[in-house]
């Protein structure tokens, strides 16, 4: 197979074959600095093509090396988990303070205010109540699939189960 190799972007490019071989970030664990300084421009941005823009870089190059340079993707996915982590951590603990700010409204002076408390509250409930029954039953149609690994068998199952009122 007949292969050349261009320098292109600080990076040697080689072409032939099936496809570019992008030698440096294709077989080196490294980034470049271009290729670490653009990840969290892009993830703090509203979209990709925001984020390519402040990091100086086209959104044909991000997703080059989204598909073509498989370190890279595992570092963009690992920066993004942490990001996402990190924002739970903090809606974690702003849940608590929410509770305690809802259910404190429960005992306000103002009548509508106590009673859209009060609603909120119960619906809120609910709503836990009704996605914990939906878990429950999953789980009870999973363990049929695991069980049973026969469709027509689990189909007479789980149709029992429906005119049972699961």
């Amino acid at each position: 197979m007949l292969l050349w190799c261009r320098m292109k972007d600080r990076r040697k490019v080689c072409e032939g074959g099936r496809g570019m071989i992008n030698k440096n970030s294709q077989e080196s664990a490294k980034l470049t600095g271009r290729q670490r300084r653009a990840i969290p421009l892009v993830l703090a941005a509203r979209n990709v093509e925001e984020g390519c823009r402040a990091a100086g870089i086209t959104t044909t190059t991000w997703y080059t090396w989204m598909t073509r340079n498989a370190t890279f993707k595992a570092d963009v996915d690992r920066q993004r988990e942490a990001v996402i982590s990190e924002a739970l951590d903090r809606l974690k603990a702003a849940v608590n303070q929410a509770v305690e700010g809802l259910t404190s409204l429960m005992n306000a002076e103002e009548k509508h205010i106590r009673l859209r408390a009060c609603e909120k509250v119960v619906d809120y409930f609910f709503k836990n109540r009704e996605i914990q029954d939906i878990e429950e039953r999953l789980t009870r149609l999973e363990k049929l699939v695991t069980e049973n690994g026969n469709h027509g068998e689990f189909h007479q199952k789980t149709s029992r189960d429906a005119r049972k009122g699961y």
